[in-house]
């Protein structure tokens, strides 16, 4: 089946809850999905990105807006008729049904021919590496083997998108490691466009071809990884999409282009086209861990610190450093030179001036 794009316009979704009144689960989402493509929806807890999802598969209607899948308009059609592959949770597998029952069933729906549902089911099967395994129920399989028969499932049935709500919660970290691998592999085999529901930054950078970044029912930023991390629109993506360190900042001087920052003792200029900053006006300014390097000693153009906490990671070292009271977290990719310095130690800090950044908007 030929892929198809995915187009969310104006999408608003209130629910009434008996404490808060009523909650903005949705608010104004607008998202297109290019066909073969690979989504995902991240961001913290009740931000909306799994109402987003069900409602484009149907299982909630949208208060106000349009779902389009491919060219059709499917914001008031049935669940059961859009041709889509739903990925739960929880993997919503029949306990009483085996394996090869359990994958068949949407082709039985469908009244796909005995012969032909099989020849998928055996294809299917073997596509998520569970040939053998027909016989066997649920119980009778680990978690993971649980999700590859929930995915198998969601395909069979050549679906026009494919729609997964945090398939991975349930396993260990490891597996989640090799599985979300396989989805992504299975997902550019098949050519299907999908949308991928989870809060875990690493998961969503790890498998999407883009990201929408949601918070309170709104989308704040649609990117690929690399543009979410080196290049994010507010505080809040700064903050959501990997680890970044929060300085406080006083603008000496502001121009068209750069502006003059005091973080501490030092004068930092930064590249910025940001409107209405002003002299002696008090901001944060921000820059990722693996941005700042130590050193034994404190150079002229270096801050001062101590190191509070190192962590050996294996391919990395993670330090804390109290500067001038301030926590400021660092990280290092050479072993070698982080073994040189101790707990306690005074060390010179260097920010990279480069990699500074400054937001007007919080994203929150």
């Amino acid at each position: 089946m030929e892929a198809i794009g995915i187009h969310l316009n104006n999408i608003h979704k209130t629910f009434l809850h008996r404490v808060k009144g009523e909650v903005k689960a949705v608010n104004n989402v607008n998202l297109n999905i290019e066909h073969a493509k690979l989504v995902t929806l991240l961001g913290p807890s009740g931000c909306g990105k799994t109402t987003t999802l069900r409602m484009v598969a149907g299982f909630e209607q949208p208060d106000k807006g349009t779902i389009f899948l491919g060219e059709e308009n499917v914001t008031n059609l049935l669940a059961n008729k859009r041709n889509i592959g739903f990925v739960f949770q929880n993997y919503a597998l029949f306990p009483h049904l085996s394996i090869y029952e359990n994958v068949a069933y949407g082709l039985k729906v469908q009244g796909i021919s005995p012969q032909e549902e099989k020849k998928r089911v055996n294809e299917i099967l073997a596509m998520v590496g569970l040939t053998g395994y027909e016989a066997q129920f649920p119980h009778q399989i680990s978690g993971g083997e649980q999700q590859r028969v929930a995915l198998a499932r969601a395909i069979v049935i050549r679906p026009k998108v494919l729609l997964l709500d945090e398939p991975l919660s349930n396993l260990d970290a490891k597996l989640r490691v090799h599985t979300r691998s396989e989805i992504r592999r299975l997902q550019q085999s098949l050519n299907m466009t999908s949308i991928y529901v989870t809060h875990d930054q690493e998961e969503a950078m790890a498998i999407s071809d883009r990201i929408a970044i949601m918070n309170k029912g709104k989308i704040i930023q649609v990117g690929s990884a690399e543009e979410l991390y080196f290049q994010p629109n507010s505080e809040f993506v700064a903050k959501f999409i990997g680890r970044i360190n929060s300085l406080p900042a006083e603008v000496q001087e502001a121009d068209d282009s750069f502006i003059l920052v005091k973080i501490f003792s030092h004068t930092y200029k930064i590249s910025t086209t940001l409107d209405g900053i002003k002299p002696q006006q008090k901001m944060n300014v921000f820059i990722r861990p693996e941005f700042v390097q130590l050193s034994k000693q404190a150079e002229e153009n270096e801050l001062k610190g101590i190191i509070t906490e190192k962590v050996f990671l294996g391919e990395k070292v993670e330090f804390t450093v109290d500067v001038y009271g301030h926590t400021l977290n660092i990280t290092s990719y050479n072993a070698v030179e982080s073994a040189k310095y101790l707990l306690n130690q005074e060390v010179g800090v260097c920010l990279a001036e480069k990699e500074l950044k400054i937001f007007t908007e919080k994203g929150d």
